[in-house]
């Protein structure tokens, strides 16, 4: 693995040395997307959540919220916040907190593991503007996706329950503090948030680099489309999904995979989050793929099953009812798939 990565970062060199000008606006195409959309979007939420933290809101929501999270994921009632500003801030927010809440001993690691992985996702502007509206015109589109993507990690919970144990939560002096002023709090957590996103736009940056040279290799080895790129960066893989020339129906299967997958970028933003605790990545790493053919297995259910009838701007259009055939396949799929997993203890 370390010959491999080594080789990588060779040919990485040698490919900004054959390509300086590419690798130069594939960086600065980087951080105009972290500075324009990434920042404005997650600061906010980032220092509103930390504060909420920091003056134990957090403590009472998860009293309030403690039966329905303990019996649906086996998770304390704190779990809650995470989950539903993760959905809504999108990823790497879920990672954030988690590592907040396992820090300040709120919650045990393995509990914290659990949590990760599917905690995390994009947020709904990303999919109802960007994907739906800037690219489709289609608001249904949107809708589809987003519905698909939150079903899909409420059912990633559910099984992901059952790889528990009788950990006790460790004591943390953290959790104890006494909140400090409001304005220390707020320089404390500005400071920290920015820290924070100065590593999630170094990582966008880097694989924004990382996806234009992927993307010269192929071309110059005569491959034009190809689907591999896309696996490393989310917002790259969008743009290149949508122009593909197929049907709407593959383009929507490659996207609400892609949504659950994640790409190697995000990965690498919420595994960087982790540092500092004992918290392991594996289970967030290895119920990707599983959360992306989710996504598409309830993406051709919902289309099938409910008929939707799906219009976008550029006259491609489908409906569920039109593929009847999709049926068995899912059921294939979830009898290979998730009906072995319900029944596993440990995922």
């Amino acid at each position: 693995m370390k010959r491999f990565i080594l080789i990588s970062l060779l040919l990485m060199c040698a490919s900004m040395l054959l390509y300086p000008n590419v690798a130069l606006d594939a960086a600065k195409d980087g951080l105009l997307l972290w500075a324009n959309l990434v920042f404005p979007a997650l600061f906010p939420f980032f220092v509103t959540a930390e504060l909420l933290i920091a003056y134990r809101f957090v403590e009472k929501l998860g009293v309030w919220i403690q039966k329905p999270v303990k019996v649906i994921f086996r998770l304390p009632g704190e779990a809650g916040f995470v989950l539903i500003m993760g959905m809504l801030c999108g990823y790497p927010a879920g990672a954030r907190w988690t590592a907040d809440l396992r820090r300040r001993g709120l919650l045990a690691k393995e509990e914290a593991e659990r949590l990760l992985a599917f905690s995390n996702g994009p947020s709904p502007l990303f999919i109802l503007g960007v994907i739906a509206g800037g690219y489709y015109s289609s608001p249904e589109i949107g809708w589809v996706l987003l519905g698909c993507l939150y079903l899909s990690t409420i059912i990633l919970g559910l099984l992901l329950r059952n790889n528990t144990k009788n950990v006790p939560v460790l004591p943390s002096n953290h959790s104890q503090q006494v909140p400090g002023p409001f304005g220390a709090e707020l320089t404390r957590t500005i400071r920290k948030s920015v820290d924070t996103l100065l590593i999630v736009g170094g990582v966008i940056t880097y694989f924004s680099v990382l996806t234009e040279m992927l993307l010269r290799l192929f071309t110059a080895i005569g491959i034009t489309h190809t689907f591999i790129p896309a696996l490393f960066e989310i917002t790259v893989g969008v743009d290149l999904i949508t122009s593909l020339d197929e049907p709407l129906l593959v383009q929507l299967c490659f996207l609400t995979f892609l949504t659950g997958f994640h790409g190697f970028s995000v990965q690498a933003q919420v595994v960087s989050m982790l540092q500092g605790t004992d918290i392991r990545p594996g289970t967030y790493l290895r119920t990707r793929i599983l959360q992306g053919i989710m996504n598409v297995l309830l993406l051709v259910t919902v289309l099938h099953m409910f008929s939707i009838p799906v219009q976008a701007a550029d006259n491609y259009s489908l409906r569920g009812q039109d593929f009847p055939l999709y049926t068995s396949f899912i059921l294939l799929m979830y009898i290979l798939i998730v009906l072995p997993l319900c029944k596993r203890k440990k995922l």
